[in-house]
């Protein structure tokens, strides 16, 4: 029998049976194994949830608990569910991820290599290196100048190194300290998606410090090409600005500035579409008024051609 590790995983999945049957047998083979994998369904219409009744009876030395949501509560109330199911199980580490990502098959053994060597009261999360399409996708500091890129980029050469520190992580295979997680408390299940990962980043660093170990190597099966206005645009408004009014207040009359004068002068010199200057008006409005949760119509199924 493989090693248990000291790691659960929580992972979110919504109509992506197949990427979804992907990962479980990422994790399921790895050196290690999790002590346990909750997967959150997030209300998915396809045949994820008959398979994942069939999967959590199959036996793997594995704890497996799944929770079918009633209804699609975005990636954060996806994560939340998971998180709060996580906080009553005894893994003192929990690593969570979309259903689009790939652990190499030693990730959690290195993960584990990693806690033996740190100080685990000094430490919030444990992240590893991201691919996507094959290319680097880089961890990030927070950005010292106050303009609209709250984040700048870990240089190619930071890599280089074992560990290194960093400011923010996507929920790309993050391992957080359960300990730390209690302190600060859950993702945020109101911003619905988006943004969620950078507000819970800034929160856990404020409490330990987030490594990133560069021998540890998770895959990201996402392409971001062909960009089109879409209902998630609303959240990366709303969302960005909002932990920005939160967080990090002295930089918020400089970032609504900033995001007026890009909203009304993307119509004059990239010709935005008067839907999409709707859509971040309302996104700006929200934030300012602390509306969060699942928006009456920018939520799935919305499209930039209704009114």
């Amino acid at each position: 029998m493989r090693k248990i590790s000291n790691i659960g995983v929580v992972l979110v999945t919504y109509n992506r049976l197949e990427k979804l049957k992907k990962t479980l047998d990422y994790y399921e083979k790895q050196t290690v194994l999790p002590k346990y994998i909750i997967v959150v369904n997030n209300a998915s219409t396809d045949n994820t949830k008959n398979f994942l009744e069939k999967w959590k009876k199959e036996d793997c030395n594995i704890n497996k608990i799944v929770i079918n949501s009633l209804e699609n509560l975005g990636g954060s109330g996806g994560f939340y569910i998971g998180q709060k199911e996580a906080l009553k199980l005894d893994a003192e580490w929990v690593m969570v991820a979309d259903d689009d990502a790939y652990p190499h098959l030693d990730y959690l053994e290195k993960a584990m290599n990693i806690i033996d060597i740190i100080d685990e009261n000094e430490v919030s999360v444990i992240c590893g290196k991201v691919l996507e399409l094959g290319q680097l996708c880089q961890r990030f500091k927070l950005n010292t100048v106050f303009n609209l890129n709250l984040l700048t980029m870990m240089s190619p050469i930071d890599y280089k190194k074992q560990i290194f520190s960093i400011d923010a992580f996507g929920y790309v295979g993050p391992i957080m300290n359960i300990k730390k997680l209690e302190k600060v408390g859950l993702i945020n299940k109101d911003f619905f998606i988006w943004a969620d990962d950078l507000e819970h980043s800034i929160r856990l660093k404020k409490v330990g410090e987030i490594i990133c170990c560069s021998s540890l190597i998770i895959e990201h099966d996402v392409d971001r090409s062909n960009y089109k206005l879409s209902w998630k645009d609303y959240y990366g408004v709303r969302n960005r600005l909002y932990l920005v009014k939160t967080l990090l207040p002295n930089r918020y009359p400089w970032v609504l500035l900033i995001t007026l004068l890009k909203t009304f002068l993307g119509v004059i010199i990239k010709g935005k579409s008067l839907i999409e200057v709707r859509l971040r008006l309302t996104a700006i409005k929200d934030a300012w008024n602390n509306k969060l949760g699942k928006h009456k119509i920018y939520k799935p199924g919305w499209k930039p051609d209704k009114k």
